[in-house]
């Protein structure tokens, strides 16, 4: 569902910086992990299944990320 406004999504930890593409958007939360939402087309939601999502789902098959002052969310190995 498009929406033209913003919307309030239920998230279990607090939002820490927000990324979007062309029909997704990613979440990295507070406690480290990052969700995702959207088209999920081409697997850019990242749960693993083809099915587009409304609400934020895990992004699977990540350890731990965290924001770099530039605001890029970044893997750390």
């Amino acid at each position: 569902t498009q929406r033209p406004s913003p919307t309030s999504l239920s998230t279990p930890t607090s939002v820490v910086a927000v990324a979007t593409g062309g029909y997704h958007v990613l979440a990295l939360l507070a406690d480290g992990t990052l969700a995702a939402w959207g088209h999920n087309t081409y697997g850019s939601v990242g749960d693993g299944s083809g099915t587009g999502r409304t609400s934020p789902v895990a992004v699977a098959g990540l350890a731990s990320v965290f924001c770099s002052r530039t605001l890029r969310a970044t893997v750390a190995s």
